[in-house]
């Protein structure tokens, strides 16, 4: 598996779709990040794209959780990645929230959202490899 990483990125501008709590979310932004463990990250265009469209082709099979704390003192799910997108900034991600996650952002209590990804991925039942990876 290749480099893991993450970063953080704003919610306060979030806005829910008040009827099923999903809402829109900057997952990555374009640029050149210093991370203190993985050093220089260069999140360009063409890997926005490569991780939208491996969120959307499903490559790991399964809906994407959004969890608390990295899954450090548990594994709940905070909500389910649906889809994402390329804009102008970077990648998006539609988002389901639980209604406890959902809750917990509009009082904000939670402020930022960090993404995980690797830059290799293999599929650990056919062995096929993936790039850029959510």
């Amino acid at each position: 598996m290749g480099m893991k990483a993450g970063y953080l990125v704003e919610l306060d501008a979030v806005q829910f779709d008040e009827d099923t709590r999903a809402a829109w979310i900057q997952a990555m932004t374009i640029g050149k990040y210093y991370h203190p463990v993985h050093g220089e990250i260069e999140l360009t265009p063409e890997r926005i794209q490569k991780f939208a469209a491996n969120v959307n082709s499903r490559v790991r099979t399964t809906d994407l959780d959004i969890d608390y704390d990295h899954k450090a003192y548990g594994g709940e799910a905070a909500g389910w990645i649906k889809r994402a997108e390329v804009r102008d900034t970077g990648l998006w991600v539609l988002v389901e929230w639980t209604k406890r996650a959902y809750s917990l952002l509009k009082e904000k209590a939670y402020r930022y959202f960090s993404p995980e990804f690797v830059d290799e991925w293999e599929d650990p039942r056919s062995g096929e490899k993936f790039t850029d990876v959510l």
